[in-house]
C-alpha cells in the first residue's frame, strides 16, 4: 500500500547511483532495473529454441516470450476492432489511436509535440536535454543512444545478425527498413487497376491462336512478364496494366481484372 500510494504522491526515494543520471524510482526493484540500462546487464534469459535475446526484468522477459507462443491476452475494446496485444499497456496506447488522445504533452517552449505513450514522449525529451542512457556494450564503440531501439539496430553493426530474411531471394539484412527497400528495388510488383466497363468477349478458334494472340500482346506491349495459374491459365501483364487471361483451348474470353503479380518471365506454351 506504501509502495502503490507513491504513484499518487509522486514520491520517489530511489536514485539512480549513476553519477550523470538523475532518475529515481517509487521501488528499490524499479531502481536495480533501470542501473541495468547502464550496465547492460540482462539476467533474464529466453529459453526458446534458436532466440538468444535476454532482458532486464522478469517481466520484460514474460512479454517477450509471448512473441513466440503468439499469445495476446489484450484483446481491443473499441467495437469493430479485432486486434489484440501482448500487454495491457500496448492495448492502452492502441485505443487511443482511436480517440486521437496524446496525453503526454512537450513541456518546452516553442515545441508543441504530444504522444499517445509515456515511451514516445520520453524518447522525444532527450532530444531537447540531449541525454542519451543507451551505451553500446563494445569497449572499442562505446556510443550512446536516445532510445532502445537505436541501441539494438547499432549493435547489429557488431555482430553478424542478420534477421530480416527476403522472402524472394537469399538476401538477409540488419533492418527491416533495409529489407523494405531492397524488396522495392529488386522484386517490385506492380497494380493492375480493375476496369469492369472493358469487359469483352474474345473468340479464339485453336489453342494454337490463342497462344500466337498471347506473344503478339507481349510483343505489341514489349513487356515479359506472366504467370500460371493452376496450370490451365495464363495471366499477361501489358504496359498499359491490362491482363489478358486464357485457358487452353476453345473460345475463351479476353477481360480485364485486378491483380498485383511479381516480375516473371514468359512461359512458353
Amino acid at each position: 500500500m506504501k509502495v502503490h500510494m507513491r504513484i499518487h504522491s509522486g514520491v520517489r526515494p530511489f536514485k539512480c547511483p549513476v553519477e550523470y543520471c538523475e532518475k529515481a524510482f517509487a521501488t528499490q526493484y524499479s531502481r536495480k532495473a533501470h542501473i541495468r540500462t547502464h550496465t547492460g546487464e540482462k539476467p533474464y534469459r529466453c529459453a526458446h529454441a534458436h532466440c538468444a535475446k535476454s532482458f532486464k526484468t522478469s517481466g520484460d522477459l514474460q512479454k517477450h516470450v509471448r512473441t513466440h507462443t503468439g499469445e495476446r491476452p489484450f484483446p481491443c475494446t473499441v467495437p469493430g476492432c479485432d486486434r489484440s496485444f501482448t500487454t495491457s499497456n500496448i492495448r492502452k496506447v492502441h485505443i487511443r489511436t482511436h480517440t486521437g488522445e496524446k496525453p503526454y504533452v512537450c513541456p518546452e517552449q516553442g515545441c508543441d509535440k504530444s504522444f499517445a505513450s509515456a515511451t514516445n514522449y520520453k524518447n522525444h525529451m532527450r532530444i531537447h536535454s540531449g541525454e542519451k542512457p543507451y551505451v553500446c556494450q563494445v569497449r572499442e564503440c562505446q556510443k550512446r543512444f536516445t532510445e532502445y531501439s537505436s541501441l539494438y539496430k547499432h549493435t547489429l553493426v557488431h555482430s553478424d545478425e542478420r534477421p530480416f530474411i527476403c522472402d524472394d531471394c537469399p538476401r538477409s539484412y540488419r533492418q527491416l527498413c533495409t529489407l523494405n527497400v531492397h524488396k522495392k528495388t529488386y522484386h517490385p510488383k506492380r497494380k493492375i487497376n480493375v476496369r469492369n466497363d472493358l469487359v469483352k468477349t474474345k473468340p479464339f478458334s485453336s489453342t494454337k491462336l490463342i497462344n500466337n494472340n498471347i506473344h503478339n500482346n507481349i510483343n505489341n506491349n514489349n513487356n515479359n512478364n506472366s504467370i500460371n495459374i493452376n496450370n490451365s491459365l495464363t495471366i499477361i501483364n501489358t504496359m498499359q496494366g491490362t491482363a489478358a487471361i486464357t485457358s487452353s483451348g476453345g473460345t475463351e474470353k479476353y477481360f480485364l481484372m485486378e491483380l498485383t503479380i511479381p516480375d516473371l518471365k514468359v512461359e512458353n506454351t
